[in-house]
Protein backbone atom coordinates (compact mmCIF):
# COMPACT_ATOMS: atom_id res chain seq x y z
CA UNK A 1 0.00 0.00 0.00
CA UNK A 2 0.88 3.89 -0.39
CA UNK A 3 2.18 6.09 2.18
CA UNK A 4 -1.90 7.37 2.13
CA UNK A 5 -3.07 3.94 2.59
CA UNK A 6 -4.29 3.76 -0.79
CA UNK A 7 -3.68 0.88 -3.49
CA UNK A 8 -1.32 2.07 -6.13
CA UNK A 9 -0.59 -1.32 -8.33
CA UNK A 10 -1.75 -5.02 -8.36
CA UNK A 11 1.79 -5.62 -6.96
CA UNK A 12 -0.12 -5.07 -3.83
CA UNK A 13 -2.28 -7.45 -4.07
CA UNK A 14 -1.19 -11.07 -1.94
CA UNK A 15 0.72 -13.06 -3.83
CA UNK A 16 -0.04 -11.87 -7.44
CA UNK A 17 1.09 -13.42 -10.41
CA UNK A 18 0.70 -12.28 -14.05
CA UNK A 19 0.71 -15.34 -15.99
CA UNK A 20 0.54 -14.12 -19.52
CA UNK A 21 -1.33 -11.04 -21.20
CA UNK A 22 -4.49 -12.33 -20.15
CA UNK A 23 -4.07 -14.55 -17.15
CA UNK A 24 -3.26 -13.74 -13.68
CA UNK A 25 -3.58 -15.00 -10.04
CA UNK A 26 -3.46 -14.26 -6.65
CA UNK A 27 -4.89 -14.60 -2.95
CA UNK A 28 -8.37 -12.96 -1.91
CA UNK A 29 -8.29 -9.51 -3.24
CA UNK A 30 -10.09 -7.03 -1.17
CA UNK A 31 -13.28 -5.33 -2.10
CA UNK A 32 -11.20 -1.83 -3.22
CA UNK A 33 -8.49 -4.12 -4.95
CA UNK A 34 -10.77 -6.02 -7.28
CA UNK A 35 -11.27 -1.99 -8.45
CA UNK A 36 -7.60 -2.51 -9.44
CA UNK A 37 -8.49 -5.55 -10.93
CA UNK A 38 -11.07 -3.81 -13.06
CA UNK A 39 -8.88 -1.00 -14.16
CA UNK A 40 -6.12 -3.50 -15.06
CA UNK A 41 -8.51 -4.69 -17.79
CA UNK A 42 -10.06 -8.29 -16.47
CA UNK A 43 -13.31 -9.07 -17.18
CA UNK A 44 -13.89 -12.31 -15.34
CA UNK A 45 -12.54 -13.54 -11.90
CA UNK A 46 -12.75 -17.23 -10.96
CA UNK A 47 -12.89 -18.20 -7.39
CA UNK A 48 -11.51 -21.09 -6.26
CA UNK A 49 -11.85 -20.90 -2.43
CA UNK A 50 -14.63 -22.31 -0.33
CA UNK A 51 -17.13 -19.82 1.18
CA UNK A 52 -15.60 -20.56 4.51
CA UNK A 53 -12.83 -19.07 4.14
CA UNK A 54 -11.74 -16.57 6.82
CA UNK A 55 -11.05 -14.21 4.27
CA UNK A 56 -13.59 -14.92 1.97
CA UNK A 57 -16.14 -11.88 1.35
CA UNK A 58 -19.53 -12.99 1.59
CA UNK A 59 -20.71 -10.57 -1.12
CA UNK A 60 -17.69 -11.21 -4.01
CA UNK A 61 -20.46 -12.24 -6.73
CA UNK A 62 -22.39 -8.87 -6.01
CA UNK A 63 -19.21 -6.90 -5.84
CA UNK A 64 -17.79 -8.10 -9.00
CA UNK A 65 -21.20 -8.06 -11.08
CA UNK A 66 -21.42 -4.40 -9.79
CA UNK A 67 -18.38 -3.68 -10.99
CA UNK A 68 -19.46 -5.57 -14.29
CA UNK A 69 -17.11 -8.38 -14.17
CA UNK A 70 -18.18 -11.80 -14.44
CA UNK A 71 -17.83 -13.88 -11.21
CA UNK A 72 -17.60 -18.01 -11.31
CA UNK A 73 -17.35 -19.59 -8.46
CA UNK A 74 -15.75 -23.22 -8.40
CA UNK A 75 -15.15 -23.48 -4.50
CA UNK A 76 -12.06 -26.38 -4.22
CA UNK A 77 -11.29 -28.54 -0.74
CA UNK A 78 -7.17 -27.79 -1.51
CA UNK A 79 -6.59 -30.60 0.96
CA UNK A 80 -8.23 -32.74 -1.61
CA UNK A 81 -8.97 -31.10 -5.35
CA UNK A 82 -10.26 -33.53 -7.58
CA UNK A 83 -10.44 -34.57 -11.29
CA UNK A 84 -13.99 -32.54 -11.69
CA UNK A 85 -12.68 -28.94 -9.98
CA UNK A 86 -9.80 -29.63 -12.53
CA UNK A 87 -12.47 -30.02 -15.51
CA UNK A 88 -14.79 -27.29 -13.96
CA UNK A 89 -11.83 -25.06 -14.25
CA UNK A 90 -11.22 -25.75 -17.57
CA UNK A 91 -14.37 -25.22 -18.50
CA UNK A 92 -14.39 -22.25 -16.78
CA UNK A 93 -11.37 -20.77 -18.56
CA UNK A 94 -12.32 -22.10 -22.49
CA UNK A 95 -16.34 -20.10 -21.46
CA UNK A 96 -14.31 -17.20 -20.92
CA UNK A 97 -13.64 -16.61 -24.77
CA UNK A 98 -10.91 -13.90 -25.48
CA UNK A 99 -11.76 -12.38 -21.75
CA UNK A 100 -8.90 -11.12 -19.38
CA UNK A 101 -9.51 -13.24 -16.74
CA UNK A 102 -7.66 -13.29 -12.71
CA UNK A 103 -8.40 -16.57 -10.79
CA UNK A 104 -8.06 -16.31 -7.44
CA UNK A 105 -7.90 -18.65 -4.09
CA UNK A 106 -7.63 -17.49 -0.33
CA UNK A 107 -3.43 -17.56 -0.40
CA UNK A 108 -2.54 -18.61 -4.28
Amino acid sequence: MGVEGKLESLNDIFNFIQLDDRLATSGQPTEAQFSLVKEAGYTTVINLAPESHENALGNEDEILENMGIRYIHLPVVFTNPTRDDFERFIDALESSDDDRVWVHCAAN
